[in-house]
């Protein structure tokens, strides 16, 4: 039974999003760059893929992907990088690619841990005075994450993409067809699906005490619910240089897409929203929000007209909005 299901979320997830023959650039295309110096293999699905030649001592970038998605997908900011910025050093985390996206984010997260502390190790001069942390979509909250999970990392600035980082309730005819978005939570927060599928990890459920007793992953993210981690994750987050969190009214993906900004869903109301300042992780500044605004660290960035994919594919975007947070 849990197959089928997960079966009818992910086919329905693929062809609904047009992922399989949108999403992905092929091999050719991607590789043929003027300056792809270095492949490092860390095991037959653990890769980082490096460009650029750190000739100007520019900070590196380190990029993770989205939900069912791969490194390849962000061709347009790799080209912009490359064109622009072509001495300053990029990292695509070639880890967790299409289907192995989907599980448990707990594991990606150690698994991305440990694929850039193998790199900070390859190239210690070139990440002693920190890096860029770019997250797109699903790489956005994974990236987070990462972040408060690490005390040894140094994170210039972190930049979310169209991130879910307040988690999703919404796009149910895309990822339960067969159900309403009340019964989707039924199987996500699961004992078969809340421990092990990325989806059921950041769903975030409009009836917010049933989302704290039921959500496994986000609710200790934000601090919600308090552990022996809890100081650790804000002290991390506080140390991030500036954090710049992008987000479109038109997302077609993110429900709702304030989530991106830290907003959500009023409490049982999903017709109205309450931004970042009036949910509970900002009041009550439950893992650095708040210190963070108030300090000018923390940036909302909402950009109209942009769909779920173009914050990493249009160049022009790229151009116009991103590259300067990634000097």
């Amino acid at each position: 039974m849990k197959s089928f299901i997960l079966f009818l979320i992910l086919t329905n997830f693929i062809l609904c999003n047009g992922l399989i023959n949108d999403n992905f650039t092929d091999d050719i295309h991607f590789h043929n760059t003027r300056l792809n110096s270095y492949i490092r293999n860390f095991g037959p699905e653990k890769k980082i893929i490096r460009f650029g030649l750190n000739e100007v001592n520019m900070t590196p970038i380190v990029f993770m992907h989205g939900l069912y998605s791969s490194y390849k997908d962000a061709y347009g900011l790799m080209e912009v990088l490359l064109e622009d910025h072509p001495g300053q050093p990029i990292y695509f985390l070639d880890i967790n690619n299409n289907l192995d996206s989907f599980k448990s984010l707990k594991t990606q997260i150690l698994e991305v841990q440990e694929l850039i502390r193998y790199t900070i190790n390859e190239y210690p001069d070139e990440f002693k005075e920190g890096f860029h942390f770019v997250g797109h979509s699903q790489g956005g909250l994974i990236s987070r994450s990462v972040i408060e999970e690490s005390t040894d990392f140094i994170i210039k600035n972190y930049i979310s993409l169209a991130g879910v980082q307040n988690g999703e309730y919404g796009n149910c005819e895309i990822l339960t067809p067969f159900l309403d978005c009340s019964k989707a939570s039924y199987i996500f927060y699961s004992k078969l699906f809340r421990d092990t599928l990325s989806v059921a990890q950041f769903w975030r459920d409009i009836n917010y005490t049933y989302y704290l007793e039921w959500n496994q992953f986000l609710t200790y993210m934000n601090n919600e619910i308090e552990t022996n981690e809890t100081l650790k994750r804000k002290k991390n987050f506080m140390g991030i240089e500036n954090v710049y969190l992008f987000a479109s009214r038109d997302d077609e993906i993110i429900a709702p897409w304030q989530s991106s900004h830290f907003g959500f869903y009023a409490d049982n109301d999903n017709n109205t929203v309450k931004p970042m300042e009036e949910q509970v992780i900002y009041k009550k500044d439950l893992f650095g929000l708040k210190t963070l605004d108030k300090q000018g660290k923390l940036h909302l960035i909402e950009i109209p007209g942009v769909k779920h994919g173009q914050w990493i594919r249009n160049k022009d975007l790229i151009r116009q909005e991103i590259l300067n947070k990634l000097i």
